[in-house]
């Protein structure tokens, strides 16, 4: 069975379906694999490792080693200006797609639920990102 059922103990309350271990893991992969080729034809590079982890009521998303060669040679000899510049073009490109429902369309349907909340920090120097991304319900 791959849903879990959940009544909630409210009365007037829907029931909820919850994802059970192998079909989360199946829709981290799915997911993943989503954000992996959006990225790429995005920012004309995906990231060298992204991981995704549906927790709770929300998805986590890691990426790391996604600076094209030119991005990584210009932080090298400019760090502080261009850093600041990277990361805020990057954050608002995911914060674009979100709003766009690009991206946030295909998790809702992906999880069947509602997105509620999006957090997302980069961090260029390091090449490392991470989104959460929360839901009105429990996943799992």
């Amino acid at each position: 069975m791959p849903f879990v059922r959940l009544i909630d103990s409210n009365p007037t309350s829907s029931e909820h379906l919850l994802l059970d271990e192998t079909i989360r893991k199946q829709k981290q992969h799915q997911i993943a694999n989503y954000l992996k080729q959006w990225l790429k034809e995005t920012m004309d590079k995906g990231p060298e490792s992204l991981l995704v982890t549906i927790a709770d009521d929300m998805i986590i998303v890691r990426t790391e080693g996604y600076l094209t060669k030119i991005e990584k040679y210009i932080i090298k000899n400019k760090p502080t200006q261009f850093t600041k510049s990277l990361r805020k073009v990057r954050l608002e490109v995911v914060n674009s797609a979100f709003r766009e429902g690009i991206i946030m369309n295909y998790l809702e349907n992906a999880v069947d639920a509602k997105v509620v909340c999006t957090l997302f920090e980069s961090y260029p120097e390091e090449e490392f990102s991470v989104w959460l991304v929360m839901f009105d319900r429990k996943l799992v």
